[in-house]
């Protein structure tokens, strides 16, 4: 049997013998005193131990599911307006990465599978020459990126299956087969 602590009256002690509750109490009381040299602390821990930190934040994450995930919500939801607002900048300072990243996602939702490469975009534009597929009018900053044989048709979303048109091109293209689309255009007999 253990002495209870003169402070706290706890029998819990430490592997040095002090009070637990104690000693976590002074180490608060020095952390709050000393915010600056307590969060340089935190993350030289972490930088030297980051599987051991990766470790222990999923699992408390595991145990932790339904609060952490109210905290999330409730977080997004007093940030949304800077979210909409960061958002909308990415999307208007990267374009083409934007577009990409629409294809990826509607072609995993119809389950067509495949993934467009990061650049993509860049090598389409080299590779017409800036020129729309269907037309021949120039790009410029306003195109779409169009699946060839259309993912309505069960087209897969890679780089062969992708080209740049115009948008009113891509408009009245729609989900129709590729052949289809320039018989009606008048340029396959």
């Amino acid at each position: 049997m253990t002495n209870p602590c003169i402070k706290c009256g706890t029998d819990e002690r430490n592997n040095r013998g002090g009070c637990k509750a104690c000693a976590k109490e002074a180490v608060r009381r020095w952390q709050k005193a000393n915010p600056e040299k307590a969060a340089d602390y935190k993350r030289k821990y972490r930088e030297a131990n980051l599987e051991k930190v990766a470790e222990s934040s999923r699992k408390w994450a595991e145990v932790n599911r339904e609060s952490e995930l109210k905290r999330k919500r409730e977080y997004y939801e007093d940030h949304l307006e800077q979210y909409t607002v960061n958002a909308r900048k990415w999307r208007n300072a990267n374009p083409e990465r934007h577009r990409e990243i629409n294809q990826n996602r509607r072609a995993k939702i119809k389950g067509n599978g495949g993934k467009l490469s990061k650049d993509i975009v860049q090598k389409l534009l080299t590779l017409q020459k800036g020129k729309c597929v269907c037309c021949g009018a120039s790009l410029g900053n306003d195109y779409h990126l169009d699946h060839i044989i259309p993912l309505a048709l069960g087209g897969i979303n890679n780089d062969f299956n992708v080209q740049l048109l115009t948008p009113k091109c891509n408009m009245s293209k729609g989900s129709k087969h590729p052949i289809d689309y320039m018989r009606s255009k008048g340029r396959l007999i």
